[in-house]
């Protein structure tokens, strides 16, 4: 049955019950997904698995953001788009004469706040910092408005996405500051914006995914190291009661054993693959991609690199 599989010519009762997750190929790709499971084996005691495979097929040939992301909101939250003062950048487009990557361009700096019925000053907050290698999504691109909503939901908490500048409009020093009077500003308010700054401090966290986790170790750093240890309830930002890093991305170098390791790694079990289903470069290869250059080194021009300026070459 592979032939016809792979040609996509059996209807979907026909098929083998585990490659049915699969359902019809309808192009040369997906067909090789098939194939790869057939070859390989399905099942969890296969090389990969055919929920592996078709997931795999599907992030490699859709376009950036037109694949499985999550576009629902979670029910019996709100939200209300944050205008700060200071906050405002523009993403301008290459057509546009501009460096911007992202697909939102023109006038950002925005941040979506998220609560749950109810909340008021007392409720718990959270900063979340948006992956995306620091020069895609913001608050609402990414499916990030669907997590944020969701992680409201799930711990009954005010939940802040930040929009702040992506690279190579903004570097480190940009990201920290906006962080930083992002979490000033969540110090002081809570649910609908509410001022809550008379009211006793509720717990704030932070979080945030991959780039984003970077971005939320190194404001934890700097939040904790700038608190008054004997007082630190007169700070005007909250001491961070903790941190969730959803797959942070804590080496930018790319090169401990475990990068390769872990994107190539199974469940506790054994019977699952567990590793990173997209980014399967060599560790070697990516570290060097992501490498500063000394100046005047050739290089392709690399997005943590521009990122990074300001560690490499500025205050």
């Amino acid at each position: 049955d592979a032939p016809a599989l792979a040609a996509g010519r059996l209807q979907e009762a026909a098929m083998p019950r585990r490659l049915r997750p699969l359902l019809l190929p309808t192009s040369a790709a997906e067909a090789a997904a098939v194939l790869l499971v057939l070859a390989f084996g399905g099942g969890t005691g296969g090389f990969v698995d055919e929920v592996t495979a078709y997931c795999y097929q599907s992030l490699s040939s859709a376009a950036e953001g037109e694949c499985c992301k999550d576009v629902l909101t979670a029910e019996g939250v709100e939200t209300l788009s944050v205008k700060r003062p200071g906050t405002s950048w523009t993403c301008s487009p290459s057509e546009a004469g501009g460096a911007c990557l992202d697909k939102q361009a023109g006038l950002r700096g925005s941040d979506a706040l998220w609560w749950p019925a109810g909340a008021d000053c007392t409720t718990p907050r959270i900063l979340f910092v948006h992956g995306g290698d620091w020069q895609l999504y913001g608050p609402t691109g990414g499916s990030y408005d669907a997590l944020a909503s969701k992680l409201a939901a799930e711990s009954l908490a005010v939940v802040m996405v930040p929009d702040y500048r992506l690279a190579p409009i903004g570097n480190y020093s940009d990201t920290m500051q906006s962080l930083q009077s992002a979490w000033t500003w969540l110090s002081g308010h809570g649910a609908t914006g509410e001022d809550c700054s008379a009211a006793p401090r509720p717990p704030l966290f932070i979080a945030g995914d991959s780039s984003g986790a970077a971005s939320a170790f190194s404001l934890l750093f700097r939040l904790v190291s700038s608190l008054d240890p004997l007082n630190p309830a007169t700070s005007a930002a909250a001491a961070p009661a903790g941190l969730l890093a959803f797959t942070p991305w804590t080496n930018l170098a790319c090169d401990s054993p475990t990068y390769t390791s872990n994107a190539f790694g199974r469940s506790p079990d054994g019977k699952d693959m567990a590793g990173d289903i997209r980014f399967r470069s060599q560790a070697s290869m990516t570290s060097d991609k992501f490498r500063p250059r000394m100046p005047g080194e050739p290089t392709e021009p690399v997005d943590v690199e521009i990122w990074l300026s300001a560690i490499v070459t500025g205050p």
